[in-house]
């Protein structure tokens, strides 16, 4: 999860088992956390296997493991999210840091470095193997 202003971004998975009969369901969840005490759900985007998110300015990065991707959302208005046509293609991302121009990756396989100064021309700058 990740606060900018009275808005929280979070990640979620819910497997359920009902009688033997397994669902699945993520997603992230858009809350309204101006009064702390009392959050209020305002948006809802499924998404495949989400795990983690990080922000720089009005857009919002998500590793989602399901698709291999690195997803990023306009998030300028918190109550209208819109997904850009652009992504990272990066193999089981797991979670990320985002910090100033920078953008680290940590997937299964390696840790990966690109410059997010231009969010329309990502670019990659190294690649540690683990």
């Amino acid at each position: 999860m990740v606060v900018k202003g009275d808005y929280a971004y979070s990640t979620v998975k819910i497997l359920q088992n009902s009688c033997g009969q397994f669902t699945a369901f993520s997603a992230l969840i858009v809350y309204d956390v101006s009064n702390k005490n009392m959050p209020v759900e305002k948006g809802l985007y499924p998404l495949v296997l989400p795990n983690g998110l990080g922000y720089k300015d009005q857009y919002l990065f998500i590793c989602d493991e399901g698709t291999d991707e690195v997803i990023i959302f306009d998030i300028s208005d918190p109550l209208s999210l819109i997904l850009l046509d652009y992504s990272l293609s990066i193999t089981d991302p797991v979670d990320l840091i985002v910090d100033g121009d920078k953008l680290i990756v940590s997937a299964k396989t390696a840790f990966q470095f690109y410059d997010i100064k231009e969010i329309s021309d990502i670019k990659p700058i190294g690649k540690i193997t683990i």
